[in-house]
C-alpha cells in the first residue's frame, strides 16, 4: 500500500510542475508579445517622425529652388482676391518670379500634386493650422511615401511666410540699449526715424504694456516660437497669452520674430549702405546727398551760386537758401521845382522764411552800423516816359539809370537788407522756419525813400509848366517778365556779378499809364524838394508774394508739391506738373495775381497781410510769438532710415518726391539703398546704431557700402501683406515723445506714444512744441510748426483701423503682390487708403478734417513711408514650416495618427558656392542659403 500512495504523489507533484511551467510559458509569451506590440508602435511613431522630417526637408528643398533667388515676392493666396481661392489655401504661401519687373504664375510652398488655391487642396487633407477665430484652418493634400498599391505612409507641409505678419521681437533691443535716463534724447532721436516694434496692444488683445519694461523686451527679442509666448509675462505680472486657442488665432498675425535680407528687388544683389559717405553712384549717392546727410549741429550758412540744371536735374543738391516768400517795390516819380529835376524814389520791403529745421546763417559785411546780409535787385523794369504840356518827353529805362556811370551801384534799382537777429557767435541767422521782414530803407527814419535822377536832362527853364496841367506816366514793360535777385552783399563791385542766393523770373505786368495832377491835388506830381517826398506818395508798387493764405485749407497744395521753392531759380511764366500729373501755371501760385502795379498800392490789404500764413507775428523776429513755417528737415544727427529722404532736395523735381506717388523712379531708393552707421562715441555715451538691424557677425565701426552682406533687417514686414491686424501693429508702432504742450501728465517728461508719424523727425526729436487735440491741430498757427502727427485715443484707432482695412483690400484688389517698394509707392496704395478713411459709412472722421492741405500736420504717404521704410520688403526670409507626418499599419493597412513639427528657416545674404553676395542670385546652384535656426515638436491643436 505504502508503494500505490507514493506513486500517486509523485503524479500530483509532476502535474504541478507541468502546469507552473505552462503558466511560466504562457506569461513569457505573452510578456514577448506585449514586448512586439509596444516595440512597434514605437517603431510606428519614430517612422512618422521621420517622414514629418521628410516634409520639412522638401519643404526646405523648395524653399532653396524657389524661394532663395533674388527678385522674387511671396504673399498669400489671400492677395489673389475674393473668390480667387478656397477657404482651406487662404493662407497658402506663394513664389512670385518679377525677375522681369512683373510678376509671373506663382508656386505655392504646400504639399501636393500640383497645389492650386483656387481649386482647394485636393483629396487626403489634413489640418496643419487648427482654424482659430475667424481664421479658417490651413489644409494641404497629404503626400503618399511608397507606391499607391504599397503605401508606406505619408507627410504633408506648409510654409508661412513670417514677413506677413507684425514681429514682436524685432528691434525690441533698443528700449535694453537705451535704458538709462542719459539715453532718453538719443532714444527718441532713433526712435523717430526706426520704430521700437509694432505695438503690442493691438496685436495682443485686452494687455496693457509697459513699453519701457527692459525685462519685458528681452524676453521678446528671445522669442523663437508661438509656444514660448506661454512663458512671457506682460508688466503687470499676467500672461501675454492665455491658452492654445489664443495662439492659434495670433499664427497669421503675429510673428516671434522675422528677419530681411537686404536684397535690391529691382536689380537683385543688395542694397547699398548709405553710411559710406565714400559712396557714389549715377541714381543718387553723389555730393549733395552726402552733404544732405551729413548732421547738422550748429546751423548752415546759405549757399549762393546758380546751379547746372543740364547737370543737377533730378539729382540732389544741396544748396540752403532761404525762400523768398513776399517782396515790394514801391515807385514813385516827380518834378523838383528847386532844380527843375525829374526823379525817382523807390523802396524795397521783402518777407523771407528759413524753410528748415536748423538755423540759415548769413553771410555778414559789417558797413557802419548795419550787419547787411544780402541785396535785392530787379531786373527788366519796365521804360518809363514822362510827358506833360510844354515840357519836353523824358524816357528812361528803370534798369539803366542813364545820368550815372556803368560802375555805379545806383545805376540800377537795389536795396540792401540789414539782418539784425542774431546767434552767440554774432552771426546773422534765422532760427528754424523763422519769417523775417525788412524794410529798406527804414520807413520809420527814411520815409523818402532812395532818390535816383531821372533821365538825363530836367524840365530846363520850365520850373512852372502851365498849372493843373496833366502829367503822363507811361511804363513799357518786357515780355520776359521783372525779376528779383538776392545776392550777398559786399562793400564794393558790381553786385550783378555776384552769384546769386536766388532769382525769381517771369514775373508779368501789363503795360500802364497813369495820369497825375502837376501841381494840385492828392499827390501831385510837383514837390518844392526831394525831402518832401513820403511813403504815401508813390505812385505804382511791383508785388511778388507766394499764395499761402491760411483762409483757404487748400492754398498751399501746388506751392508746397508742384515747385520745389528751394530752387535758385524759379521762374513764373512756365508751367509745373502737379502732383495729379496735370499741367500748371506756376504764374497761379502768386497771389494777389495782379497785372497792373499801379493798383497795388491801392491795396495794402493784401500787402504783408497778417492773414497769410508765412507772415511772422512780429518784424525782425527772434521773439518768442514768431509764426513757424518748417517745411523741410535736414539731418541732427545720423541718418538711420530712407525714409529720411523725403526731405532731399532733387533738383527740378516736385518737393517731397521720395516716399509720394509723383517720385516715380526716385523711389526706387527705397530698393537701393539702406543705412547703417556704426557705432561711434558721443560725449562717452555709445550710439547711431541703426537699431532695425541685427549683424550676423562683429561689424567693423567704419560703414562700408557694401555692409548689407553681413546684416539683416532686425523686423521685416512684407507690404503685400493682407493681415490687417498686422497692418494696425505695424502703422501704431510706439514711440517715445515729449509730452504734448495741450497734455497734463503731472510731471511726466515722456511718452510712450502710438500710431505716431513725423513730418520732421531730426527737428521734432528735440523739440517738444505740438500738440495732440484735434482743436489744437486746426488752428492755423499750428499747422507748420510741428513735425509730429498722432493718431490715438478712440478716434485714432478707429482711423489705424479703417487705414489698414483700406490698404488690404486695395492689395486684395490688385489681385497680385507687388514687386518692389518702387511700384508701391508710385501706386499711391497708401495715399488713397488716408483719404479713404472716414469717407464711408464707418462714423470715423476723415484723417485730415480741418486741416490746412500738405500742411506738417496733414498726414501723407511719405509719412507713413517713414515710419515703414526701415522694415519695408517685399518678400520673406524668414519662413516657418509646418509639417506632418504618418506610417500605415502593414497588418491593417491603417495610417495612424500624425506627428507634427515646426521648423523656423532664414534666408541669409550668402550665396551657394561662395558666389559675392553682392550680385544677383538668380540661379538655383548660386542662390542666397537658407538655415535651419529652429525646430519644435509640437502638439496638434497649435
Amino acid at each position: 500500500s505504502f508503494s500505490c500512495t507514493a506513486s500517486g504523489f509523485a503524479l500530483v507533484l509532476a502535474l504541478g510542475m507541468m502546469s507552473f511551467l505552462l503558466l511560466i510559458t504562457l506569461a513569457i509569451t505573452s510578456l514577448v508579445r506585449l514586448e512586439f506590440l509596444t516595440s512597434g508602435a514605437g517603431t510606428a511613431h519614430l517612422l512618422s517622425k521621420q517622414n514629418a522630417r521628410l516634409g520639412v526637408m522638401v519643404a526646405l528643398g523648395n524653399l532653396q529652388r524657389h524661394a532663395a533667388l533674388d527678385q522674387r515676392v511671396t504673399a498669400r493666396a489671400d492677395i489673389l482676391g475674393p473668390g480667387q481661392y478656397a477657404e482651406p489655401c487662404r493662407y497658402w504661401t506663394g513664389v512670385w518670379d518679377a525677375s522681369s519687373g512683373a510678376v509671373a504664375e506663382p508656386v505655392w510652398l504646400v504639399s501636393g500634386d500640383d497645389p492650386d488655391p483656387s481649386v482647394g487642396p485636393g483629396e487626403r487633407l489634413i489640418e496643419l493650422v487648427p482654424a482659430g477665430g475667424a481664421s479658417p484652418a490651413v489644409s494641404v493634400a497629404q503626400e503618399v511615401i511608397g507606391s499607391l498599391s504599397a503605401e508606406e505612409g505619408t507627410f504633408a507641409y506648409y510654409v508661412s511666410d513670417e514677413s506677413i505678419k507684425a514681429s514682436i521681437g524685432g528691434a525690441r533691443k533698443a528700449v535694453v540699449q537705451f535704458d538709462n535716463a542719459e539715453y532718453k534724447n538719443q532714444r527718441r532721436a532713433t526712435e523717430y526715424q526706426v520704430p521700437f516694434g509694432a505695438d503690442l496692444e493691438v496685436l495682443i488683445d485686452g494687455k496693457e504694456f509697459d513699453l519701457d519694461d527692459v525685462e519685458l523686451a528681452s524676453s521678446l527679442a528671445r522669442v523663437r516660437t508661438l509656444e514660448d509666448l506661454r512663458l512671457l509675462q506682460d508688466s503687470n505680472g499676467a500672461t501675454l497669452v492665455n491658452n492654445s486657442r489664443q495662439l492659434g488665432e495670433l499664427f497669421h498675425h503675429l510673428a516671434p520674430l522675422s528677419f530681411g535680407v537686404l536684397e535690391n528687388p529691382v536689380t537683385g544683389g543688395l542694397r547699398t549702405n548709405l553710411s559710406d559717405r565714400t559712396y557714389r553712384d549715377g541714381f543718387l549717392a553723389n555730393d549733395g546727398l552726402m552733404d544732405f546727410l551729413e548732421p547738422k549741429t550748429s546751423g548752415m550758412p546759405i549757399d549762393s551760386g546758380r546751379i547746372n540744371a543740364r547737370q543737377f536735374s533730378g539729382k540732389p543738391v544741396h544748396s540752403p537758401r532761404p525762400l523768398l516768400t513776399e517782396v515790394v517795390l514801391y515807385v514813385g516819380l516827380f518834378h523838383t521845382q528847386s532844380d527843375s529835376n525829374l526823379r525817382i524814389r523807390y523802396h524795397a520791403e521783402a518777407e523771407f522764411v528759413n524753410p528748415y529745421s536748423v538755423p540759415l546763417q548769413f553771410p555778414m559785411d559789417q558797413d557802419s552800423r548795419y550787419n547787411r546780409g544780402l541785396v535785392l535787385y530787379f531786373e527788366n523794369l519796365p521804360t518809363v516816359t514822362v510827358s506833360a504840356p510844354s515840357a519836353p518827353t523824358i524816357t528812361e529805362n528803370l534798369n539803366q539809370f542813364a545820368s550815372y556811370g556803368v560802375s555805379d551801384p545806383r545805376r540800377f534799382i537795389s536795396s540792401w537788407f540789414d539782418i539784425s537777429s542774431f546767434n552767440k557767435r554774432n552771426q546773422p541767422e534765422l532760427l528754424p522756419g523763422e519769417t523775417y521782414r525788412v524794410i529798406e530803407p527804414n520807413p520809420s527814419t527814411q520815409k523818402r525813400g532812395l532818390a535816383r535822377d531821372f533821365g538825363l536832362f530836367g524840365w530846363s527853364g520850365i520850373s512852372q509848366p502851365k498849372a493843373f496841367e496833366n502829367v503822363s506816366i507811361r511804363a513799357t514793360h518786357s515780355p520776359r517778365g521783372v525779376s528779383i535777385v538776392a545776392v550777398p552783399y559786399e562793400r564794393s563791385g558790381d553786385m550783378r556779378r555776384r552769384d546769386p542766393i536766388f532769382r525769381i523770373d517771369g514775373l508779368q505786368f501789363d503795360d500802364f499809364q497813369i495820369i497825375k495832377k502837376y501841381n494840385s491835388g492828392p499827390n501831385p506830381f510837383s514837390r518844392s524838394t526831394s525831402s518832401s517826398y513820403v511813403q504815401e506818395d508813390y505812385l505804382f508798387a511791383y508785388h511778388f508774394r507766394i499764395k499761402s493764405d491760411e483762409s483757404a485749407l487748400n492754398s498751399m497744395r501746388d506751392v508746397l508739391t508742384a515747385v520745389d521753392l528751394r530752387d535758385s531759380n524759379v521762374n513764373f511764366s512756365r508751367q509745373a506738373t502737379d502732383i495729379e500729373g496735370s499741367k500748371i501755371e506756376l504764374a497761379d501760385l502768386l497771389d494777389p495775381a495782379y497785372s497792373d502795379p499801379s493798383y497795388i498800392i491801392q491795396d495794402p490789404v493784401n500787402l504783408f497781410s497778417m492773414l497769410d500764413q508765412s507772415m511772422d507775428l512780429t518784424q525782425r523776429s527772434h521773439k518768442d510769438d514768431y509764426r513757424m513755417m518748417l517745411l523741410y528737415d535736414v539731418p541732427q544727427e545720423a541718418v538711420l532710415s530712407v525714409g529720411q529722404l523725403s526731405n532731399l532736395h532733387l533738383y527740378r523735381r516736385s518737393p517731397r518726391s521720395i516716399g509720394n506717388p509723383w517720385g516715380g523712379d526716385y523711389n526706387e531708393a527705397f530698393d537701393r539703398y539702406y543705412f547703417s552707421p556704426k557705432k561711434v562715441s558721443i560725449d562717452g555715451l555709445a550710439y547711431r546704431e541703426n537699431v532695425a538691424l541685427s549683424g550676423l557677425s562683429e561689424s567693423p565701426l567704419i560703414a562700408s557700402a557694401d555692409d548689407a552682406t553681413d546684416e539683416l533687417i532686425a523686423n521685416a514686414f512684407n507690404i503685400n501683406s493682407t493681415s490687417e491686424i498686422a497692418w494696425q501693429a505695424v502703422l501704431s508702432s510706439p514711440v517715445l515723445t515729449p509730452e504734448a504742450l495741450d497734455e497734463n501728465l503731472r510731471g511726466r517728461a515722456d511718452v510712450t506714444r502710438p500710431a505716431t508719424f513725423f513730418r520732421l523727425p531730426h527737428y521734432q526729436a528735440g523739440e517738444d512744441e505740438f500738440f495732440v487735440s484735434t482743436t489744437r491741430l486746426s488752428e492755423p498757427d499750428n499747422f507748420f510748426k510741428q513735425g509730429i502727427r498722432t493718431l490715438h485715443g478712440e478716434v485714432g484707432d478707429a482711423q489705424i483701423r479703417e487705414l489698414s482695412g483700406h490698404i488690404v483690400k486695395a492689395l486684395e484688389q490688385r489681385g497680385e503682390p507687388f514687386p518692389n517698394l518702387k511700384t508701391f509707392v508710385n501706386s499711391g496704395i497708401l495715399r488713397n487708403a488716408i483719404v479713404s478713411v472716414g469717407t464711408g459709412d464707418t462714423g470715423t472722421t476723415e484723417i485730415n478734417e480741418d486741416l490746412m492741405e500738405f500742411s506738417n500736420l496733414h498726414l501723407i504717404q511719405s509719412d507713413i513711408m517713414t515710419k515703414l521704410a526701415p522694415s519695408a520688403v517685399v518678400r520673406a526670409d524668414t519662413f516657418r514650416i509646418r509639417a506632418s507626418g504618418s506610417v500605415v499599419d502593414p497588418a491593417t493597412g491603417k495610417s495612424g495618427n500624425p506627428v507634427f513639427c515646426e521648423a523656423l528657416v532664414q534666408r541669409l545674404p550668402q550665396r551657394l558656392g561662395n558666389a559675392d553676395p553682392m550680385q544677383t542670385a538668380n540661379t538655383v546652384g548660386s542662390g542666397r542659403r537658407f538655415e535651419v535656426i529652429d525646430f519644435d515638436w509640437i502638439e496638434s491643436d497649435v
